[in-house]
């Protein structure tokens, strides 16, 4: 489980890191610890971590800006909001956070969010080998290595056209822009980008079921 720890105050960075490092959950790794999120920026797609945990009230950018930045360069990357303050915890969930944790953290609470995080990567490393192929034509279905065929669930109808249409033109760039032009016509830029990135997620989520 590799992880980046981003909170404005070393302090409380510190602690986290030595309470992940007591930590009872094996195999993680500590890849990247940030006081300045646009340090974070420039190394988060190197880095490619697993979690993030990640203070929210910060000067140079909200951990709830930030949070939807590091989403958008790694997909995959699980986010856990670190605060001392509980107004943000919708903020945080409509960002789609696999938790929240109020400072000053608790090994026991730490714990909880660590073996939530490791059962997830546990079932996506089980998931992965199952699937095969995705088949387009006659609608989305999934072949799986014993030949059986099953359509893809979907909780949205946006999250389906808009799989189709990048497994389409997988073998071609395709810009941000020209989705949201194409899936949101009628919402500005800001709302747009929201739905663009709930669908997104929405995807993640449906194919590691597969």
């Amino acid at each position: 489980m590799r992880i980046v720890l981003v909170d404005d105050e070393y302090l409380p960075l510190t602690r986290l890191k030595t309470l992940l490092e007591k930590s009872n959950v094996s195999g993680i790794e500590i890849v990247g610890e940030y006081t300045d999120s646009f340090e974070l920026l420039k190394d988060i797609e190197i880095l490619q971590p697993n979690v993030v945990f990640l203070d929210i009230v910060m000067p140079d950018m909200d951990g709830l800006a930030l949070g939807e930045k590091i989403q958008e360069i790694v997909p995959n990357v699980e986010i856990v909001f670190t605060t001392g303050f509980d107004q943000y915890a919708i903020d945080a969930f409509n960002l789609h956070a696999i938790d929240y944790l109020l400072k000053p953290v608790l090994i026991s609470r730490l714990e909880k969010t660590l073996e939530r995080l490791d059962q997830i990567n546990n079932k996506v490393k089980e998931i992965k080998p199952r699937l095969t192929v995705i088949k387009l034509f006659g609608g989305l279905h999934v072949v799986l290595p014993d030949g059986r065929t099953q359509p893809i669930k979907w909780r949205t109808s946006k999250a389906k056209e808009l799989f189709a249409y990048m497994l389409e033109h997988k073998n071609e760039m395709i810009f941000r822009d020209t989705i949201l032009e194409l899936f949101w016509p009628e919402s500005d830029i800001d709302k747009a980008s929201k739905q663009l990135y709930t669908a997104i997620y929405t995807i993640r989520k449906t194919l590691k079921n597969y």
